[in-house]
């Protein structure tokens, strides 16, 4: 059986500043880093014996369609997802 292509799950629309959880898939052991569209990197992650990883990090501090990428040694990919604001809106 071929090893699963080097994916990532489009993550649900995340609220500023709170933990975001991200998954995907990739050969098995082997490893993943992510870097986004915001201020983050060196995050990485193993694939397990079934090619499976996720990871935990700091959703972006603004609100707005924000990237995320994912390489491993052989191949890189990215999705896009939503960020709203993590304050409630004011009244005047």
């Amino acid at each position: 059986m071929a090893d699963p292509p080097l994916t990532v799950n489009k993550p649900s629309t995340q609220m500023a500043n709170q933990v975001m959880s991200v998954s995907g898939t990739a050969t098995p052991n082997t490893k993943v880093t992510f870097s986004g569209s915001w201020d983050f990197s060196n995050l990485s992650a193993t694939a397990g014996p079934d090619g499976k990883w996720g990871a935990n990090f700091m959703a972006p501090d603004t609100a707005g369609t924000h990237t995320i990428s994912v390489s491993s040694s052989d191949a890189t990919t990215s999705t896009t997802f939503a960020v709203k604001d993590d304050q409630p809106a004011k009244d005047d």
